[in-house]
């Protein structure tokens, strides 16, 4: 169990980790009772400012506190909350794709991560999405992402399989 507290006033931010790692924050309630409740670390902007606005949420998806730098928080906070968040923002990239097949409503990808080969099935209207810098971006049907950082960097026959899919 690691317990770990921004001592800067009365929006002091108490995190701690239970047994089973999640990350549990203490604040008081509407009534003035501390109370200890389980949430989960959620970038707002994963994509372009991971290290800012760190949303962190109830098992209902509400914000019970937003943290807008990461990096102003004393280093025990930032270490509990940067390890829930690497565990959560894990994204495989992709290397190589060997085929995509279509399948009704769906599509499979056989593909290569940089975690080792993978399968998976996308919806015949989700579309791969561009993100800046050229990167690709994949949601499966069971919400897990998939990365393309460089897409003219993949060999030809994967860039040649990904642009058919691409908007």
């Amino acid at each position: 169990m690691t317990d770990a507290q921004d001592q800067d006033g009365p929006d002091r931010l108490e995190l701690r980790e239970s047994g089973d790692t999640r990350l549990l924050l203490r604040h008081i309630d509407e009534q003035g009772v501390a109370q200890e409740t389980p949430v989960q670390a959620v970038c707002c902007f994963p994509w372009s400012l991971r290290r800012t606005y760190i949303s962190l949420r109830d098992d209902k998806g509400h914000e019970l506190r937003l943290i807008p730098d990461l990096d102003e928080l004393p280093s025990r906070v930032r270490d509990l909350i940067d390890r829930h968040l690497t565990r959560r923002l894990f994204i495989p990239k992709i290397t190589h794709v060997a085929s995509i097949t279509e399948q009704t409503e769906l599509f499979l990808w056989n593909v290569t991560t940089d975690a080792g080969p993978r399968s998976f099935l996308t919806a015949s209207n989700e579309s791969p999405r561009s993100l800046g810098h050229g990167r690709v971006l994949i949601k499966d049907v069971g919400n897990d992402l998939y990365l393309i950082e460089k897409p003219e960097a993949l060999d030809e026959k994967s860039r040649r399989l990904l642009w058919i899919y691409l908007d």
